[in-house]
């Protein structure tokens, strides 16, 4: 993390009984999808505003009930993050970058045999690699030393109302920084990826139907480049 701490993007509340990891079986009983938004100035995915502007990143995600080997059950959570393909939204791309005038960017971009800015290589983007930064927008900032442009997928759990979190939780959240390609094989600087999916978390939700709970789940970029977040989104 570097001068900006870490903001979460995204919350959702879910029912939960337990969190702890189990090798889940192949035996799914229930799928659903939730979608968002990402946008560059942040926006508040709950304003008003969130769906008056186009966005720069559309994702979704994924929850699926799953039982365990021990007949218990757990829930299989997935986040996956695209983005459109077209030209005019490559070039809306490429007028948002924050800083576009700096010297150093062009640095960070890459440009094919025609001139034509190519987009960046959307799991490269994202992911925490410690590799350097010509690889198409990732990397260790040369000036900071540091790896400071990144995404993670963080899981806290709390209590039924969402208010009170639990020693394991704040202690040890579920939190990958982790991100992977829609297609099979090695990737390199030229390779045009615009699917992005996070690994798969597995929470433990036990076999006492009884007890209630929530998680609270939410997507965080580590580097807002100066711009302010939204005042409805935590702060810690």
């Amino acid at each position: 993390m570097t001068r900006t701490a870490a903001i979460a993007y995204m919350l959702w509340g879910l029912l939960f009984l337990g969190c702890d990891h189990e090798a889940p079986t192949n035996a799914p009983s229930c799928l659903t999808t939730h979608e968002f938004s990402i946008h560059w100035p942040p926006i508040d995915p709950n304003s008003n505003s969130a769906s008056e502007k186009q966005p720069l990143l559309r994702g979704d995600l994924t929850l699926e009930g799953i039982e365990t080997a021990d007949r218990g059950q757990a829930l299989a959570i997935t986040m996956t993050i695209r983005r459109p393909t077209g030209d005019p939204e490559r070039q809306f791309w490429n007028s948002q970058l924050a800083y576009a005038d700096l010297p150093w960017m062009d640095d960070v971009r890459v440009w094919d045999a025609d001139s034509h800015w190519q987009w960046p290589n959307l799991p490269f983007l994202l992911r925490l690699h410690g590799q350097e930064r010509v690889e198409r927008y990732g990397g260790i900032d040369p000036g900071k030393g540091v790896d400071n442009d990144f995404a993670a997928v963080l899981i806290r759990r709390f209590d039924a109302l969402g208010e009170i979190e639990s020693d394991t939780s704040r202690e040890s959240p579920f939190v990958s920084a982790k991100w992977y390609g829609d297609r099979e094989g090695k990737t390199d600087i030229h390779s045009l990826v615009h699917v992005s999916k996070s690994e798969r978390f597995v929470v433990d939700l036990g076999k006492d139907k009884r007890s209630t709970g929530r998680l609270k789940l939410w997507l965080i970029y580590a580097d807002f480049l100066g711009s302010r977040p939204p005042a409805s989104w935590p702060r810690e």
